[in-house]
């Protein structure tokens, strides 16, 4: 495990996250008894990859801009493309992962 956050939805409730690097997936479970809840992975979609290796996330439940339900930002350890530098070789590319977080209420 990786990273942890707590997404709030009340004064005791709410969604604990757990980052799991090893397998590029996430971990849910319940913020009152600890009882695991699911696990999903951020996957490719058309116009951008997913996250691999991540190296945790950060959510809040406050509404955003674009984000109605709120935010969670997860780091992708993998970005693709691949990028060079000026020599032509691979040099690390990472970044971050914007998703509305109304998808972990229902989990």
């Amino acid at each position: 495990m990786e990273g942890v956050a707590i997404l709030t939805t009340g004064p005791l409730s709410g969604t604990l996250l757990v980052s799991s690097q090893g397998d590029s997936t996430f971990y849910t479970y319940d913020r009152l008894t600890n009882q695991p809840l699911d696990h999903f992975a951020v996957i490719d979609g058309p116009s951008l990859d997913g996250a691999q290796h991540c190296d945790g996330a950060a959510v809040t439940p406050v509404p955003l801009p674009g984000y109605p339900h709120g935010l969670l930002v997860v780091h992708d350890g993998e970005n693709t493309p691949d990028v060079l530098d000026s020599a032509g070789e691979v040099r690390p590319n990472t970044n971050f992962k914007y998703l509305d977080a109304g998808f972990l209420r229902d989990r």
